[in-house]
């Protein structure tokens, strides 16, 4: 668009684009450039020098020009960076280690324990179940996360895979990696070596052995169960006899209680008789049984009491009166002691500061045994496990332990000082080195 005659120019006819070039002036005023060109004056110092093409650098040690690169895509390339680099890749071409540890097919070992433990996967599940313990083999993967992976992911006929069947999955797996590792072997994925075919040697991929026994390995209680079918027929026949000999002993004793200032002939037999000491446990079931023997057959009780015998010489109390006869409170059944059976998981959770104490005589021992306790639970189940650790977080010295380091927070202060407040002020507390060494125990304790 030439605005000056206000006509439309072609941008792209030859000449036509320096027409709307703009200059200014001395005076600052704008005009076109072809126009004033003409009238400008360039000045000493304005002149443009031009420069000259310099002769090329002499030839010598410092300098050699490069020759020109050409090349196609078809051309190798070396890819060496440095004079001895070539050497040096030479040299370890022809001394490339060679692997001579044992090989054990992923595929074979999931298809021997899908065949033992009867388990009825899909294609997808399978494959899912190979990955998984293939992770777990190449301890890419630990036990723990391998459990939470199969419960999570992998399921059995539309039901997650869980109780009894993930348990002994992991007691056979664990076996297997032991014996592979101490074989020196490695676990692969026969799908992996068909995409390495480069190297010449010929992979003898062995099967392992699964033994069966892993399979039977009984918990602690299926042999307490197995225990007690053999020793209960033994019992019940003790429990009978014991019961029997009771009752007659008890008509025998009923009426030779003497009382006091009375004495007995020399030539008792009652005297000559050694008393009797019984297991505390058949004296309780035997208990029972007499209760049994009472409730079916009601016309043959027996009355246990001993009979009432007034004691000469002794002065009965007077009788109160009528404003000072009250009812007796009754005392509550939850604070009388009972006798209680503890497992190894209620003995975690009933710590408090003075069992914690009594597990060893430094802070370190004390907490190791706590750490064994835990372990050993391991040995029957993960889920047994999982159970010591939420029992041990329940007990009263960890409680004590997350309340002072809480108390310490709120109150800004370090916590080996409001230790020592607390110890002052003859408070329940956890020492210093207690504090500590449960600090380690919990990292000792995650999964």
């Amino acid at each position: 668009m030439d605005f000056a005659n206000n006509t439309t120019v072609n941008i792209l006819d030859n000449d036509n684009w320096s027409s709307s070039l703009l200059v200014k002036d001395e005076k600052g005023n704008l005009t076109y450039l072809k126009n004033k060109a003409p009238q400008i004056k360039l000045g000493p110092e304005s002149q443009i020098d031009v420069v000259s093409e310099g002769d090329l650098a002499p030839r010598d040690a410092s300098f050699i020009s490069l020759p020109n690169i050409y090349g196609s895509s078809s051309d190798k390339a070396e890819l060496v960076f440095h004079p001895h680099d070539k050497q040096e890749l030479d040299f370890f071409a022809k001394n490339v280690p060679l692997d001579d540890s044992k090989k054990y097919s992923i595929e074979k070992i999931v298809a021997r324990i899908i065949a033992k433990q009867e388990l009825d996967f899909d294609e997808k599940n399978a494959k899912l179940f190979t990955n998984i313990l293939y992770n777990f083999f190449r301890s890419r993967k630990s036990a723990a996360i391998v459990r939470e992976l199969l419960s999570k992911n992998v399921s059995l006929k539309n039901k997650p895979l869980a109780g009894e069947n993930l348990d002994t999955i992991l007691s056979v797996i664990k076996v297997i990696k032991n014996k592979i590792d101490l074989a020196g072997g490695l676990v692969v994925n026969q799908a992996e070596l068909a995409l390495k075919q480069e190297t010449s040697v010929k992979l003898e991929i062995p099967t392992i052995k699964i033994e069966e026994t892993n399979n039977n390995q009984k918990s602690a209680q299926d042999e307490i169960k197995d225990m007690l079918k053999g020793a209960l027929p033994k019992v019940e026949a003790k429990i009978i006899e014991t019961t029997v000999e009771d009752k007659s002993k008890i008509k025998d004793k009923q009426g030779v209680q003497p009382a006091a200032g009375f004495s007995i002939p020399a030539g008792s037999k009652e005297l000559d008789k050694k008393p009797i000491v019984s297991n505390p446990k058949t004296d309780i079931v035997a208990s029972n049984k007499i209760l049994e023997i009472k409730l079916d057959s009601p016309e043959e009780k027996i009355d246990i009491s001993l009979p009432k015998v007034s004691r000469p010489g002794i002065s009965q109390t007077p009788r109160r009166s009528m404003s000072d006869v009250f009812t007796p409170a009754k005392e509550d059944a939850s604070f009388l002691s009972r006798a209680t059976l503890m497992g190894p998981v209620q003995e975690l959770q009933s710590f408090d500061l003075i069992a914690f104490r009594r597990l060893g005589n430094t802070a370190e021992e004390r907490v190791q045994k706590v750490f064994d306790r835990i372990n050993l639970l391991e040995q029957d189940s993960y889920t047994k496990k999982a159970q010591g650790i939420a029992a041990w977080r329940e007990s009263g010295v960890y409680k004590l332990y997350l309340k002072l380091g809480a108390d310490s927070m709120i109150a800004g202060r370090q916590v080996a000082d409001y230790i020592a407040d607390k110890a002052n002020k003859n408070e329940d507390t956890l020492s210093v080195a207690e504090f500590s060494a449960i600090s380690d125990l919990n990292k000792q304790l995650r999964f």
